[in-house]
């Protein structure tokens, strides 16, 4: 979950930031805000997904994106995508990922604005190869109930959150 007291710019369908809020004071469902969506893979190229957490106001109990947040007023979605992996797979800056400096490994698949459920969202979809030990991932018990890699093949689409089936669309169209 993101800290109470962050900043977090509210834009509107052009892409214009027309303020700010207090992250407690964000309306999910009638600001339009930027967010960011991780998709991390393993060398046998499964997915690691996640089961949101019950009190998620959006999506209960459904499968998402192996990482999703809120961006920052003060960060870039880069800086966005990197501390949401740190908070809620606890992948460290210079462990598993290997990031250092801009070597990061991180793969932007670019911004998407879209309307889901009257949820409207300016996407940043990234993707990154986990070379961690075993495939071993911590899970922020914050953020989800369960995480498991699975071939993309194999994900059961009426249990996934539509923005894990937008940010496979945005991967998926980004490799072409």
């Amino acid at each position: 979950m993101q800290e109470g007291d962050a900043t977090i710019s509210v834009y509107d369908e052009q892409g214009d930031c027309i303020g700010e809020k207090i992250r407690g004071e964000v309306d999910k469902k009638q600001d339009i805000l930027k967010s960011v969506h991780i998709l991390l893979f393993n060398r046998k190229e499964e997915l690691f997904v996640v089961r949101v957490a019950g009190h998620d106001s959006l999506y209960p109990k459904m499968i998402g994106c192996s990482a999703a947040g809120l961006v920052r007023s003060d960060e870039t979605v880069e800086e966005a995508a990197i501390r949401t992996l740190q908070r809620e797979l606890r992948l460290g800056i210079n462990g598993e990922l290997g990031i250092d400096g801009n070597q990061h490994g991180l793969q932007y698949h670019g911004e998407q604005f879209v309307s889901m459920n009257d949820v409207k969202r300016f996407m940043n979809v990234f993707s990154i190869v986990f070379d961690g030990d075993a495939g071993v991932v911590d899970l922020n018990p914050d953020d989800a109930e369960e995480g498991c890699w699975v071939s993309i093949n194999k994900l059961d689409k009426k249990s996934c959150m539509p923005t894990l089936l937008e940010a496979l669309r945005m991967l998926k169209q980004n490799r072409k």
